[in-house]
């Protein structure tokens, strides 16, 4: 289950950190960007925090500027996504 994303937005040429809330991640999960066409982007890096949280790091310039949902797999199959919960603006 994934219930939040923080920050919600950031600047397409500045690195982001991402806190992601909810439930049931482990050591295998997996943060991915899906935009409005379906391309996928995996997370530049994750930590799973705890089984409530996971923070996903993003490299700067690695997600063109856009909308999208963010999802956390884990390896055994099951997967959360929080639809157009993410932002990167051509500025900043």
């Amino acid at each position: 289950m994934l219930v939040s994303v923080t920050p919600n937005r950031s600047g397409v040429n500045a690195p982001s950190t991402l806190i992601l809330n909810g439930a049931g991640f482990d050591s295998s999960s997996s943060v991915q960007f899906i935009d409005g066409s379906n391309h996928v982007y995996t997370a530049t890096s994750i930590t799973v925090d705890s089984f409530t949280q996971v923070t996903a790091y993003e490299a700067a310039g690695a997600l063109p500027s856009g909308t999208y949902s963010v999802r956390v797999a884990l390896a055994s199959g099951p997967s959360a996504t929080l639809t157009n919960s993410f932002q990167t603006l051509s500025t900043g």
